[in-house]
């Protein structure tokens, strides 16, 4: 199933996924498509700015198996930075 919405959304939605919750999308990524944000197929087209792999997403946000807060602002720009290099 598609996610959509903020960062918060798919941060969560990621996390139930981290924790063992199965994810019935094929080849999963992380895309950010102007404001909004969803894990969905990487098969899907896109005019997204964003993509990673759901689970380099997962390695990234969730380094323990200790769930993690919601990321501060600056913690996803800093990510996003990461990212571009």
């Amino acid at each position: 199933m598609r996610t959509t919405g903020t960062f918060s959304d798919v941060h969560a939605q990621a996390g139930k996924y981290h924790a063992g919750e199965t994810c019935d999308v094929m080849d999963p990524v992380v895309r950010r498509e102007g404001d909004e944000w969803m894990i969905e197929s990487q098969l899907e087209p896109s005019d997204g700015d964003v993509e990673v792999a759901l689970d380099e997403f997962c390695e990234y946000w969730f380094p323990t198996s200790c769930p993690a807060d919601t990321p501060t602002d600056s913690e996803i720009t800093n990510w996003l930075g990461l990212l571009d290099t």
